[in-house]
Formats: C-alpha cells, structure tokens, sequence
C-alpha cells in the first residue's frame, strides 16, 4: 500500500466544511481579555441548537449550580464569557463531525476522551500560569487528526487500527507504520486550513514528540492530559503517574511534582462530569 503523502492529506482537507464563522472569531479572539461578552450573547441568541447545547450544559453536574440557567446572557454572568466560549467552541467542534460521516471511529469515544483532555489541559494551564482556554481548545483538538484519516481514508485507517491492535502498538505508531503520516500531522494540516492561531496549530502538531523537551508549553499540557486520560480510562492511573513523573515533562510548566499530583486529583474527580459536556 502506498503511503498517504502530505498532498493528498492536503487535497482531502479541502473537502472537510469550513468551521462556522462564529468558531472562527471565537479563537481569534481566545487571548482577549476585553472580548464583548454582550456581542457574544447577541450572537450565540441567533442559533438555537447551540443556546440550546449551551443551557443544557451549562445546567449539567459539571458545574453543580445551584441556581437554573435560562438564557445565554445568564450563562455569560453566571459562569463568565471564558467558559462560554470554550463550550461553545467545543460544541462546534462535535458537530462539525456527526456520527454518519465516521463509520471507523466510536465518536461518543472518541469526544469522551478529547473532553476529558481539555478539561484537563485546561486545569494544567492554570496551575502552569497558562492562558487556559487556549490549552482547553488544544486538548479538545489533539486527536482531530484521527477523525479526518478515518473519514477522508476510511479503508486505510481500518487497516491502521487493525495493525496497532495485532501488534500492540499506540495508534500514532501504527499510522506511522502503515500510512506514513499520523494524526499529530494532519490535525496540524487541518489547523492550518481552518486558520487556528499558531499555538493551538503547535500544540497538535507536536503533543505526541518523541523528544518532550522540544514540546511548547501548550502541547505538554496537552500530552500530560492525554497521558492521565488514557490511564483513567484503562483504570491504571498508577503506573501512568509514575511514568509521567519519570518523565518529568511537567518540569516545563514550572511545577513540582506535588503540583502535579494535586493537579491529577483535581483531573480525576472531574473526569465523569466533565463528559456532560458532550451532551
């Protein structure tokens, strides 16, 4: 089988649709600290579906509150224009990818986990004096890369997935292996064509570096997340701890290691609620 070279990858994001331009003035604005939260309420109040998702998390376990939300502009006050953007971007993002289009991947899964690591990124990046809502977007996004192998080249990824499994390998390495390219590259391909800013291009692209004292901050706050998410999912935080620690990749973020576990706790206890947000 051939690999699948950078120009078909490029030529197959083309087909992808372009993300709405709401999404779009959302990240290009995610480092602003005097976004106006009355234009983000006017806007959100024009798309139904999306204040409906909102409210719907927004009033979920995720935030345990006691009080009801009904409208976008109480979102907005109650849990602040940050948090807002980040479900609204995150709301986008799944439904850019609805299930029909994806017959290789278990998307439920798949967002289940991609939630989980941007919520922990998120938590990271405060601990780490990082802009979080940056790091939640860059986690939500790390593995978008799979979804386009998986709809643009269906056949070959099947075979990807079945090589990992007959042979052990993480899914990075199998596509490696059999494609010649892997997720970490296309997800930053795709970000290039959608005009992410350049960390979040950066964080997808190198969170899976085999070298972790060349990651930028965002993608070690990104490949830290996706670490203690796999392990949470596999019921083996133990031993995930110990490599992470091994690893010392949260060194990068300015953090002892007693940061980090208290950071890992946090991670943990708001694992399951933070999958609400799937909605």
């Amino acid at each position: 089988m051939s690999p699948i070279t950078a120009d078909r990858v490029a030529a197959e994001i083309r087909h992808l649709p372009a993300l709405p331009a709401l999404v779009l003035e959302l990240l290009n604005s995610i480092d602003d600290e005097e976004f106006n939260a009355d234009a983000l309420a006017q806007k959100l109040g024009r798309d139904q579906a999306l204040v409906a998702r909102l409210l719907r998390v927004a009033n979920s376990p995720f935030y345990g509150l006691q009080e009801k939300i009904c409208t976008v502009r109480q979102s907005i006050v109650v849990l602040g224009s940050a948090n807002v953007r980040m479900l609204v971007m995150a709301a986008a993002m799944i439904e850019q990818f609805p299930p029909h289009v994806c017959k290789n991947l278990d998307l439920n899964l798949f967002w289940r986990h991609a939630i989980g690591v941007a919520c922990g990124a998120r938590l990271l990046a405060v601990c780490g004096g990082l802009n979080a809502e940056i790091a939640f977007v860059c986690g939500l996004l790390h593995d978008i890369g799979k979804l386009v192998l998986a709809i643009r080249f269906p056949g070959d990824y099947a075979r990807v997935m079945k090589f990992g499994a007959q042979h052990g390998l993480c899914m990075i390495e199998a596509e490696h292996q059999v494609l010649g390219v892997d997720h970490a590259e296309v997800g930053a391909a795709l970000a290039g064509r959608w005009k992410f800013p350049e960390p979040i291009l950066q964080a997808l692209a190198d969170h899976h570096l085999p070298d972790a004292t060349r990651m930028g901050p965002f993608a070690a706050v990104v490949h830290i997340a996706d670490e203690l998410v796999h392990a949470l999912d596999a019921g083996r935080t133990g031993d995930d701890l110990a490599r992470l620690k091994a690893d010392g990749i949260w060194k990068q973020l300015g953090m002892d290691w007693n940061d980090m576990q208290k950071c890992f706790a946090e991670i943990e206890a708001r694992y399951e609620k933070s999958v609400s947000l799937i909605g």
